[in-house]
């Protein structure tokens, strides 16, 4: 399923399918877990899936370990560029991951 991904100020950033984290470009850049973790291509920590469309990242949380990294070759067909959203206040304890 294809789900559009938002930085936190409403820039459209990319999107994921089928749990796997795209840019806007059709590059890789990691995979989002059953639980909402999102992980970055090379296995570190970025952080959580927040309403489906942003990653949000906690500030006071203790380094968590790499996972096994798993690749996954670009896409070739890129959805058309989503319209940004209206900013969103930053939630305290919480940054953009994607920033």
């Amino acid at each position: 399923m294809l789900n559009r991904i938002f930085k936190w100020n409403g820039k459209y950033w990319g999107f994921t399918n089928n749990n796997y984290l795209y840019d806007k470009s059709g590059i890789y850049h990691g995979w989002i877990e059953s639980n909402g973790d999102v992980w970055n291509s090379d296995g570190s920590y970025m952080g959580k899936l927040i309403e489906d469309k942003y990653i949000l990242r906690p500030q006071n949380v203790i380094s968590r370990s790499p996972r096994h990294p798993r690749n996954r070759s670009n896409i070739y067909i890129v959805p058309v560029d989503s319209v940004d959203k209206i900013g969103r206040t930053i939630r305290a304890g919480w940054e953009d991951a994607l920033n």
